[in-house]
């Protein structure tokens, strides 16, 4: 339609459901606003989230999204972000900023234990069991882990279509 969009209205406004930056309350979209109509086109998935890197230490890794395989892609990039991030030592939880940050997008408040949950879901077996057992005692702490040195990212993966995407070529 020959709208302008900024990276700013893309993540927030589209890819985020029309929500201000987590420490801001200007919305990208109001009401008169053309650009709108994406967003009523778009469900917003908190997962997103974890499929978008600004390259820093604890950035979310690149991974190919296929719109035929939407949903599994972003469940799997959401897990190898927390598989690979998350941090269990002693009785301490060390996790990206990123996840506190946006955690009104996926847990709607700031319990650590609705956010631990949340993580939980994502980690391999042997991860999940360390974190209930580090949870199960009462003097755990949780780090928020910010790094904003640059850091190179690779392409760590993709979910094929099970069947050939509407539009592909015929070989």
């Amino acid at each position: 339609d020959g709208s302008a969009y900024s990276l700013w209205d893309i993540h927030n406004g589209i890819l985020r459901g029309n929500k201000p930056y987590p420490d801001g309350n200007e919305i990208p979209f109001y009401p008169n606003d053309p650009r709108l109509v994406f967003h009523d086109k778009l469900i917003p998935d908190p997962c997103l989230l974890f499929t978008l890197s600004n390259h820093t230490i604890n950035a979310p890794l690149l991974f190919k999204l296929e719109p035929c395989s939407l949903s599994s892609g972003l469940s799997e990039a959401t897990s190898l972000f927390f598989q690979r991030f998350i941090i269990l030592k002693d009785n301490n939880i060390q996790i990206p900023y990123l996840v506190k940050f946006f955690q009104k997008d996926f847990v709607g408040d700031d319990e650590e234990e609705k956010i631990l949950s949340f993580v939980k879901h994502f980690l391999t077996t042997i991860q999940a069991k360390r974190l209930e057992q580090i949870m199960s005692t009462d003097k755990y702490t949780v780090e928020w882990l910010r790094d904003w040195r640059p850091c190179p990212k690779v392409l760590v993966g993709t979910v094929g279509c099970k069947t050939d995407c509407p539009g592909d070529k015929k070989k």
